[in-house]
């Protein structure tokens, strides 16, 4: 979402295109091979989106926080190198910082509230477990006892705090990009994960919307037979949890549970 995206904008814009479609902008992991559609959460956006060159602009980071990135090549991305790059810049970014983003910060948090302090604090969850899949926690954790979540919270503040940051970063470039597509009478387009994976947030954060048995193990999953692909688990039916929209093949969910999906995930159409 750096200059190189306002530039091909501008590229659209001169060749009277009107369309601009995407893969979805969700956050990747490595040991999935980076696909979007396997993601940690349908709301979320990718870290790896976030422009160093704005952040230095917007007075996050200086020019010389930002080494380069080794062992590169133009015509093949090494994923582990980049995400460890990029996480480095964007923790630096958090302590730059102090813990107390700017102004608009808090409408964030406040407006996503539906889902980013669960997503913060699922991050948070596996980096204290050592990367290990929800159903793996402890119990309390695992089945969001109130004050065991409270306690986690406050275990892992800091990070929480970086995570809710890192969205907040992303999604003040990705608004900046879409207003200029749309000053320029293009518009964004693209495409969704049509289940959430079972290991996000979405589905840990609400079990009650998924056919899940008694271990938090998947009862169902959808898929496509011929060539044994497996999307997520099945939603258990109508659920009023924004997460019951992340299905586009199942029932839909309540009226303002699909407003605040189509309003909230990076990739919708612009």
């Amino acid at each position: 979402m750096g200059p190189d995206a306002f530039r091909f904008a501008d590229f659209l814009h001169a060749a009277g295109q009107r369309l601009w479609q995407i893969l979805p902008l969700n956050p990747t992991q490595v040991e999935s091979g980076n696909s979007p559609y396997h993601s940690r959460s349908v709301f979320a956006g990718n870290p790896l989106f976030i422009s160093p060159d704005f952040l230095v602009r917007d007075g996050f980071l200086r020019g010389e926080d930002i080494p380069p990135l080794p062992g590169t090549r133009r015509e093949r991305v090494d994923f582990r190198l980049v995400t460890a790059h990029r996480e480095n810049l964007l923790t630096k970014a958090f302590a730059v910082s102090g813990g107390h983003p700017r102004e608009g910060y808090d409408d964030f948090c406040r407006r996503h509230s539906g889902w980013l302090e669960d997503y913060a604090l699922f991050l948070a969850a596996r980096k204290k477990y050592a990367g290990r899949q929800w159903r793996e926690w402890p119990d309390d954790i695992r089945g969001r006892e109130p004050n065991a979540l409270e306690r986690l919270a406050g275990d892992t503040a800091w990070e929480v705090e970086k995570e809710k940051f890192i969205q907040y970063l992303f999604f003040r470039q990705w608004k900046e990009l879409r207003e200029y597509c749309a000053r320029k009478g293009v518009r964004v387009v693209g495409d969704l994960p049509i289940y959430p994976t079972f290991d996000s947030a979405d589905v840990w954060a609400n079990p009650e919307c998924f056919k899940l048995d008694a271990e938090g193990s998947p009862r169902a999953v959808a898929g496509v037979p011929p060539d044994r692909s497996r999307w997520g688990p099945r939603r258990s039916g109508p659920c009023s949890a924004p997460v019951s929209a992340g299905s586009q093949s199942l029932p839909a969910p309540g009226r303002g549970a699909a407003r605040a999906w189509r309003g909230g995930r990076p990739g919708c159409a612009r």
